[in-house]
């Protein structure tokens, strides 16, 4: 123990102190929004899915003749970037939208 009281500790200045303290406060922030963002993202996409699956079952929505446009190359979703997936996602929408109309 007298050892151990015996290291010399070196802290950086007290204005850099802040200063590195305000980042790590900055992103934790920035991480929290978009954390806080993909939940809500997450939430109505299950909202979304909720109502599509109640649309089919009641008949407000005909699926018969909707055909399930094949992945890129053949890629499972696995190997998808996000941006991909959202492309997939749109356009699966905007067919099931024109089907409804």
């Amino acid at each position: 123990m007298e050892d151990l009281g015996n290291f010399i500790v070196l802290l950086p200045q007290k204005d850099e102190q802040e200063k590195i303290a305000a980042s790590i406060n900055q992103k934790k922030a920035d991480l929290n929004n978009i954390i806080f963002c993909t939940q809500r993202e997450i939430e109505l996409m299950q909202e979304y899915r909720t109502r599509l699956i109640s649309d089919i079952v009641t008949g407000k929505i005909d699926v018969r003749d909707i055909e399930i446009p094949a992945l890129p190359n053949e890629e499972s979703v696995e190997d998808l970037e996000d941006e991909e997936l959202l492309d997939a996602a749109e356009a699966e929408l905007e067919a099931v939208e024109d089907a409804d109309e």
